[in-house]
């Protein structure tokens, strides 16, 4: 009689998934990872959902500015600087920095500022040239009307006598005349005899504004950056940056050693932040006398990429060379290891918790991404390129190149969505052999759902398909074939959660084997 040997059943081992861990796009990624994903969300996590519908609030045309002010919608488009929709001024075509102080929302390079109170339009500088000046040792008298206020810090230039072409701080306005400190100005050589007064022709007087490559606000000043310097205000007063009285409400500025140029400014809880490309600047004090600068060696923000700088919950997010960092006081972290891609012209948004991401990749694809503070993880949202964002009432809007989007609306009927996990593999000796696979969706009425496989690096191919769901959960099964590897695809239209995934493997031998 033939014995034949003992053959014990292969055991298989059964897995579940139910906590997803957001868009990874690394070589090799965990099971509960997504290697693709389009128009998901994390709010119902630990499953994954289909994003909420979105609203276009208004066509536009080459916008370059978007902002809130009291509810108001501020928007610059082509020349025009428009207020809930109502053209305010002309403005220069071009990209905005803007930062908002008090009711004010001031905008560079042109040097205005939208008071959302008032409701008018002002600028920053003034400028006034005399024909004839009447000076005295502390006052000057034009020959109209001047343009100026107390406490404006005022250039003059065009005096004869040098020594009077300076920078002084207005104490009084009456009509004509401005007074200053006394023994400000002085005719001839100092100690000589002076007359009472003596007069200037063709004098220009001017409330100078510095050209801020980058704004932001803290403590009710104004801070930015220009040339090598950084700079703040008047205590609120962002029309006065050359006031230097040696009081605490003086401006502020600075000259740093470091190379390069500033490629943003943000401000932190307890400090400024003036970025370069591999350093930064902090800013330490609230007065001008005590304020200090020290020197970090982190990596900075990415040039170009200022508008990705956003504070989550005090937390620093901006797009680096070393990818997404997030700063909170010390040394910044990466947060997007899952994102091998290189990024440029990065723009961010604050909705809650989450920090919306829009930027170009490598490949010269745009895409919008979202990373939840709470959750650590990211998704895909879709392949929208972002100009700028702005949050209102808990809302967040942003604009494109032709219009104005807001985060939740319904002009969208059905969002379509695709979730793509995998490679699913194994790499020690002993092969594995995955029998089968289940996902877990769950659909509502009339959405409809496609699934897909791809073996190795082949194409993919249908595995099952729901037309019109009459809602509730289904149980897809994928039953692969032997292969080294293979990615599962789920797409569909309308809204759907993944709830979770299934996975029963077998233990196969260590002999060398190819796919077929």
């Amino acid at each position: 009689m033939l014995k034949l040997p003992y053959l014990n059943a292969r055991q298989g081992e059964h897995s579940a998934i139910f906590q997803f861990t957001g868009l990874d796009r690394r070589t090799r990624i965990p099971d509960g990872a997504a290697r693709e994903m389009h128009n998901l969300s994390a709010d119902d996590l630990p499953c994954l959902s289909v994003r909420e519908t979105r609203g276009k609030v208004k066509d536009l045309t080459t916008p370059t500015l978007l902002a809130f002010k009291n509810n108001k919608e501020i928007i610059v488009s082509g020349d025009k600087l428009l207020v809930d929709g109502a053209e305010k001024c002309a403005v220069q075509a071009g990209e905005k920095k803007w930062a908002v102080i008090g009711n004010r929302v001031c905008i560079f390079p042109d040097k205005i500022l939208y008071n959302a109170e008032t409701d008018k339009v002002e600028s920053l500088t003034a400028k006034q040239t005399a024909k004839t000046v009447t000076f005295t040792n502390s006052t000057m008298t034009l020959d109209t009307d001047a343009v100026f206020q107390k406490g404006d810090g005022v250039t003059i230039s065009g005096c004869t006598q040098k020594h009077n072409n300076r920078t002084v701080v207005v104490q009084a306005v009456e009509g004509r005349k401005l007074t200053v400190y006394d023994n400000v100005f002085q005719h001839g050589e100092l100690g000589s005899q002076q007359p009472e007064n003596w007069q200037e022709s063709n004098i220009t007087l001017e409330r100078v504004v510095p050209d801020l490559d980058f704004v932001c606000e803290k403590d009710n000043r104004l801070w930015g950056t220009h040339d090598n310097a950084v700079c703040c205000c008047k205590l609120g007063d962002p029309k006065n940056w050359n006031v230097f009285n040696g009081l605490s409400t003086d401006a502020w500025e600075a000259q740093v050693g470091s190379d390069g140029a500033f490629t943003g400014i943000a401000a932190f809880s307890s400090h400024i932040i003036a970025f370069k490309e591999h350093i930064c600047h902090k800013i330490y004090g609230t007065k001008p006398n005590a304020m200090q600068v020290q020197v970090a060696h982190i990596d900075g923000v990415k040039p170009r990429c200022d508008k990705s700088i956003v504070n989550v919950n005090e937390n620093i997010f901006y797009l680096s060379h070393a990818g997404v960092m997030v700063y909170a006081g010390g040394i910044p972290d990466c947060i997007s290891p899952q994102l091998p891609d290189t990024y440029t012209e990065a723009v961010g948004g604050r909705l809650g918790s989450r920090y919306y991401f829009s930027a170009k990749r490598q490949d010269g694809a745009y895409e919008m991404l979202v990373f939840d503070t709470t959750k650590n993880l990211w998704v895909k949202e879709d392949d929208t390129a972002a100009i700028a964002f702005a949050s209102n009432a808990g809302e967040l809007y942003w604009i494109t190149k032709d219009a104005l989007w807001a985060h939740s609306g319904n002009t969208e009927k059905a969002v379509p969505w695709c979730l793509t996990l995998g490679d699913f593999e194994r790499v020690t000796a002993e092969r594995q052999i995955v029998s089968r696979l289940h996902v877990l969706v769950e659909l509502s009425a009339g959405s409809r759902l496609l699934c897909e496989m791809r073996y190795d690096n082949g194409a993919w191919m249908p595995a099952g398909r729901i037309q019109n769901a009459q809602g509730g959960v289904f149980r897809v099964p994928f039953l692969p074939r032997r292969c080294e590897r293979f990615s599962v695809r789920l797409s569909g239209v309308g809204q759907a959660i993944i709830k979770g995934i299934e996975i029963k493997r077998y233990g196969g031998s260590d002999q060398t084997w190819h796919s077929t």
